[in-house]
Parts: structure tokens; C-alpha cells; sequence
């Protein structure tokens, strides 16, 4: 009972497809053009951020490059939670109701988090995957852009992100194929393209391994019914990499 019974499970279950199934044409492309905006902004609002950047000539230290991460991110958000409200729900109907137990979130989001790292440390020490740390060489003997980047991590991009790419684009996607539970699976793999896409700035390796993490937080979700282990299981995934990028630069190997 204290993981979740099936009978939570199924509540949580009924709860996120409490909408009638079956395909309505216009409900499918009304979630394609809201998909649309959302995807449109992933590709082209960094590059036009760095646009500005660059124009307007200010130096690209740690603290900026986190500053404008967030912003970005805090910017998908709103734009996601205004066609979420627009829409006539509200943020609980994409996944932001309380948890069934605050206690079980925390301990399932640790060790999670916990062997999502552990997973990707011996990817990377056996040659699975590469380690790069140009994105946050900033961080080298600096505390102050450290703890940013973990504010940052932890308080937006965990938070945003699952909000985002399972709570919004998954409902959407279900509802392009009619919101039954066979729609939910296809959101389930679906959602997982379009983040490992989302990461392409990167290796294919780094496509792959996100849209893996992708799966697993979608996972979290259709388990608990509501995103808060995903969210959490996110942020501390993150940080703890952020903590370990700093560890190598300052006092170990990179």
C-alpha cells in the first residue's frame, strides 16, 4: 500500500484519462498546433537569445549562461501553462496535483536518482558514452556559479521540463490519438522522441541516453499519476551531475 497499490494506481489512472475517448479531429489538431508552438520555441528561441547575446556584447561567464538558461526555461513554461489555461484546465490536469505521499516521493525520486546516475557514471567510465564538460567548464574553482547552476537545475529545469515534456506534450499527444489508454502509451514513446530531439545540440550518444531518462521519468508519472517524483528525480539527477562536473574540473580529472 505504501508504494501505491494497483487501486491508487488505477484512480491516478482514471484521473488522467478521465476525458471520453475517441479521435475528434478538431481536439487532434488543435494539440498538434499547441505541440507545434512549443517545439517551434525549443529551436529557435535559443539561437535567437545567443543572437542578442552576441549583439549586445555582454561577456558569457557561468552566471550568465545560467541566467539565460533560465530564462528560457521559465519562458517555455509560461507559454505552456497559458495553453493549459487557455484550454479550460488547470496545472493539476497535466500533472501538478498533490502527491498521494510526500514521504513516498521523496524516497522514490532518491533512488531513482541515485541509479539513473549510477547508470550513466559506468556508460561513461566503459566508453557507452562520452563525458563532455565544455558546457560547465565555468564551473572550475567557482562556488558561486556551482551554486546557480544548482539553483537553476533543481528549481527550473527539473520543475519545467517534466511539467513541459511529460505533462503537457503527453496529455497533448494523447489527445491527438483520442485520449484512451492505448493513446497514452503512444504518448509515453512519443514524448521520449521529441526530448531526446530536444537534445541534439549534442551527440547522438547524449539523444539517446535523454530520451531513455525520458522514458524513465515518463514512468514515474504513469505510476504516481502526478509529476512530482519525475520532477524530483530530475532535479537532483541534475544537480548531482552538476556537483560531480564541478568535482572534476577543480580537484579531479575531467
Amino acid at each position: 500500500e505504501w508504494l501505491g497499490g494497483p487501486q491508487v494506481c488505477l484512480d491516478e489512472w482514471e484521473h488522467m484519462t478521465r476525458s471520453e475517448p475517441g479521435f475528434r479531429a478538431g481536439e487532434a489538431v488543435r494539440s498538434i498546433a499547441e505541440i507545434g508552438v512549443v517545439v517551434l520555441y525549443i529551436i529557435y528561441a535559443p539561437a535567437g537569445l545567443e543572437w542578442l547575446v552576441l549583439r549586445s556584447g555582454i561577456a558569457v561567464d557561468g552566471l550568465v549562461q545560467v541566467v539565460g538558461i533560465s530564462g528560457l526555461t521559465i519562458v517555455m513554461f509560461l507559454l505552456a501553462a497559458a495553453m493549459v489555461k487557455f484550454r479550460g484546465q488547470s496545472l493539476a490536469d497535466v500533472g501538478l496535483r498533490r502527491p498521494n505521499s510526500v514521504s513516498q516521493t521523496v524516497i522514490i525520486s532518491v533512488v531513482t536518482a541515485v541509479l539513473v546516475f549510477a547508470a550513466v557514471e559506468f556508460s561513461e567510465r566503459f566508453g557507452f558514452m562520452h563525458r563532455d564538460l565544455s558546457d560547465v567548464a565555468s564551473l572550475k574553482d567557482n562556488t558561486t556559479v556551482l551554486f546557480a547552476w544548482i539553483a537553476m537545475v533543481v528549481l527550473v529545469s527539473g520543475f519545467v521540463e517534466e511539467f513541459v515534456y511529460r505533462g503537457f506534450m503527453m496529455d497533448r499527444i494523447a489527445r491527438i490519438f483520442g485520449s484512451s489508454r492505448g493513446a497514452w502509451i503512444a504518448a509515453f514513446f512519443l514524448q521520449a522522441v521529441i526530448f531526446g530531439l530536444a537534445h541534439a545540440y549534442g551527440a547522438l550518444q547524449l539523444e539517446l541516453f535523454a530520451g531513455a531518462f525520458a522514458l524513465i521519468y515518463a514512468g514515474l508519472y504513469l505510476w504516481q499519476g502526478n509529476l512530482w517524483a519525475s520532477i524530483a528525480t530530475h532535479g537532483l539527477y541534475d544537480a548531482s551531475r552538476i556537483v560531480f562536473a564541478y568535482w572534476l574540473l577543480t580537484h579531479g580529472s575531467a
